[in-house]
């Protein structure tokens, strides 16, 4: 039966991998957003561009990409619980031969957690909320505007579709800033 300190390095080392490989790939969902976002609004704007209707897109693509940042968003705060809580136990164990428990060295973002740094950690957090509120939502809203300013036939049916979107879309940021400030008033 393998050590229960080994085992634990194991899965610290692969779930912050899996971490690693996550912001990675929540920064290019950002990326792709804002990219997508400027090819689009520059089509719109250019001289043989399709008309200003390709606007309405922008809030299903703002929901499309929310979803994917905040799923990317949401299993990495689950793996960091999972070391924070469940592994920190096996972590904290010595080798059997040393017959004490030799405590592991904190990673870290989790010394960040841990005395005054924990509300820089907190105000980081918010930032980054923030950010990728901005990036993802506030398109989405100028677009909505200029596809009712436009007030073309038959474009009702899409604005509303876009309302319930840039709704949707704004359910994962008040989810995970609720998440956030229920886990500050446990930190306290």
């Amino acid at each position: 039966m393998p050590d229960p300190h080994d085992l634990a390095k194991v899965y610290y080392s692969a779930a912050r991998s899996e971490i690693v490989q996550r912001l990675a790939l929540r920064e290019s969902v950002l990326l792709a957003a804002v990219a997508t976002f400027g090819v689009l609004a520059g089509w719109v704007v250019g001289e043989k561009g399709p008309g200003p209707w390709l606007l309405s897109l922008f809030p299903l693509l703002s929901l499309a990409f929310t979803l994917v940042l905040f799923r990317h968003n949401w299993i990495i705060n689950d793996q960091s619980d999972y070391l924070n809580t469940t592994l920190s136990e096996f972590l904290g164990l010595g080798p059997a031969e040393l017959g004490h428990a030799v405590p592991m060295p904190l990673h870290w973002d989790a010394a960040l957690r841990r005395g005054r740094r924990a509300l820089k950690l907190r105000w980081i957090l918010l930032a980054e909320l923030g950010g990728a509120w901005f990036l993802l939502w506030v398109p989405a809203l100028v677009a909505l505007y200029l596809t009712i300013r436009e007030r073309q036939a038959g474009m009702w049916a899409m604005i509303l579709v876009d309302i319930i979107a840039l709704v949707l879309a704004l359910t994962p940021f008040a989810v995970e800033l609720h998440r956030l400030v229920l886990k500050w008033k446990t930190d306290v």
